[in-house]
């Protein structure tokens, strides 16, 4: 027996002089005790809570708080280099399309545009010189200091000067325009000036206009002639060419898939063909006949248009036919010849990344992320 159990031995075996009320008050006593000792014995420690500011006094907490602080930095740094801050060098042609504006700071100007092609041609304190190539353009341009000059040049002998306003120009295979938002422009033809003003707008000469006449063509003079003008939007025109083979000049899905091809295939050496085919092409895939569309494509054969005719046709296998495989290999052999600076670059890229993600690569297209973003920094950076 243990010695706690000695005590009840003795309490049965052994006589005192008590009365049995308190040898019993005391054994339950000595039982309540023992019952609490045995109590204290098993209960686990108290647990002493240190003050709340010595958790920030621990070395593993400052790594995570420096660890945050640099990832905020990273991100911050990435999201301040955006591709929206322009840098241009001379001689460099540039491809806009979409709806965001560029700042381009070194000619405190913004620059949007829709399927424009742009090349600087100069760049200096006193002169900015662009030449729009193809497309549509819009600049908003700050007001120019005295000898300071902003020029667009639309054709050879057709150029816009500002000094401080907001304009857009457009050019295609069969005319060259501008129409003015804010301020007052200068558009200059073959020696000959003229303001267009605020809501106006003015086209360039065609070639027999340019010999007959050569001024450009107002908005008064288009109404007179029975022309409809859409205010501060380009649209497609009619006009006589060489061989007295009427342009059409419709733009909207439906019989003008019809009347576009037709011109292409009866008049492939036409110096509107490749304009022509590329709306072809757009208005069918605008249409729901991507095969059509394709058809189209594959008539585009000038050299600034031609590329964004074949990524677009790309993007139809893509997203119509699902050939995703086949053109993910051209488009690895389209992107091993293309630079960074070249105007289509990103918006292969694009399409490149768009695969890999249809594909599940994900692994490829976080790669592929990077580098993009690399590139936007670059560009943004000016190196």
């Amino acid at each position: 027996m243990s010695a706690e159990r000695d005590w009840e031995r003795t309490l049965r075996e052994d006589q005192y002089d008590l009365p049995a009320e308190s040898w019993q008050r005391m054994e339950n006593d000595m039982r309540s005790w023992l019952a609490a000792q045995s109590r204290n014995a098993n209960a686990s420690p108290a647990v002493t809570r240190a003050p709340w500011w010595s958790a920030l006094l621990r070395p593993s907490r400052w790594g995570v708080a420096l660890a945050g602080i640099a990832l905020a930095g990273i991100v911050y740094h990435f999201q301040a280099a955006t591709p929206d801050q322009l840098v241009w060098q001379p001689g460099q042609q540039r491809f806009f399309d979409g709806p965001n504006s560029s700042e381009w700071a070194e000619a405190r100007c913004e620059v949007q545009g829709s399927q424009a092609h742009i090349t600087l041609a100069r760049l200096d304190e006193q002169v900015v010189q662009l030449r729009l190539d193809q497309g549509q353009a819009t600049f908003l341009v700050k007001p120019r200091r005295v000898g300071e000059t902003f020029q667009v040049d639309l054709t050879k002998d057709c150029l816009v000067q500002v000094v401080g306003t907001a304009f857009t120009v457009g050019k295609d295979s069969l005319s060259a325009w501008v129409t003015v938002k804010e301020g007052r422009v200068r558009l200059q033809v073959a020696g000959d000036g003229q303001f267009v003003d605020r809501g106006g707008r003015a086209q360039c000469p065609s070639p027999e206009e340019s010999v007959g006449q050569g001024s450009a063509t107002t908005d008064s003079s288009l109404k007179d002639s029975g022309e409809k003008v859409a205010g501060g939007a380009a649209t497609h025109l009619t006009v006589a060419v060489p061989s007295l083979v009427a342009v059409p000049s419709c733009n909207e899905p439906g019989p003008c898939v019809a009347v576009l091809s037709a011109f292409v295939r009866k008049h492939p050496d036409h110096p509107a063909v490749n304009e022509v085919s590329l709306r072809w092409g757009r208005l069918a895939a605008r249409g729901g006949d991507p095969r059509d569309a394709l058809v189209g494509y594959s008539h585009v054969r000038s050299q600034i248009l031609s590329p964004i005719a074949r990524l677009e046709a790309m993007q139809l296998r893509v997203r119509e036919f699902g050939e995703s495989g086949p053109v993910a290999d051209s488009l690895d052999r389209w992107l091993s010849k293309l630079k960074v600076s070249d105007p289509i670059w990103r918006q292969v890229t694009g399409l490149r990344l768009e695969i890999f993600r249809r594909q599940g690569n994900d692994s490829s297209a976080r790669r592929l992320q990077e580098q993009i973003l690399e590139a936007s920094t670059a560009e943004s950076r000016g190196r």
